[in-house]
């Protein structure tokens, strides 16, 4: 096998090690095969900035409790843990089903070898969530967002992923987002 999907015990081995990192980690959320991750704040996006990206401007932040989405709404939401892969796990983000009784919808990605800590800078993992009703809906953070599985390419061969200037770009603007709060750079 190429590739494995590490279980919960691989997984707390991974962090004990150092090979992972989801900071804060909280032992009730690691499930069988993956990790439950957990909102943290809102963001609106706002002008289109020439890179594609989007300015954001702060919303809501979970610790004041749910939030009512307006009909159709999407926003950016940032995570509680910050998660740092090694150069061998890749993770895969999985709404959380939850989020199908709730009437959300997710937009969310992967992360790649040396993700949480490029160049030795922080970067947040962002995810997009839209209420897919035609009225307000509110959000409940306690039911979860998402899930993070990984696989581990230990003991196999691969090359070190490169990363492209615009991929550079993207980190550059995450970490400055991350470091101080900035809702995006110059349009």
């Amino acid at each position: 096998m190429y590739g494995t999907t590490p279980t919960n015990t691989q997984i707390a081995e991974l962090l004990k090690q150092g090979l992972l990192k989801i900071d804060p980690f909280e032992p009730e959320n690691l499930k069988l095969a993956h990790y439950r991750l957990r909102p943290f704040q809102l963001w609106r996006p706002g002008p289109q900035l020439k890179d594609g990206g989007h300015r954001r401007s702060f919303v809501h932040d979970f610790e004041e409790g749910p939030y009512q989405f307006e009909p159709n709404e999407y926003l950016i939401v940032t995570l509680l843990e910050h998660v740092t892969i090694s150069g061998h796990l890749v993770g895969s983000v999985l709404p959380a089903s939850t989020l199908v009784e709730q009437c959300f919808s997710l937009t969310a990605g992967k992360l790649d070898p040396g993700y949480g800590a490029i160049g030795g800078k922080k970067q947040d993992f962002i995810m997009g969530i839209k209420n897919m009703l035609d009225e307000p809906n509110w959000f409940h953070p306690e039911r979860g967002v998402a899930n993070i599985s990984f696989v581990d390419f230990r003991g196999t061969r691969y090359d070190e992923p490169k990363w492209t200037p615009a991929e550079r770009d993207d980190f550059r603007d995450r970490e400055l987002k991350a470091r101080s709060g900035a809702v995006g750079g110059t349009p």
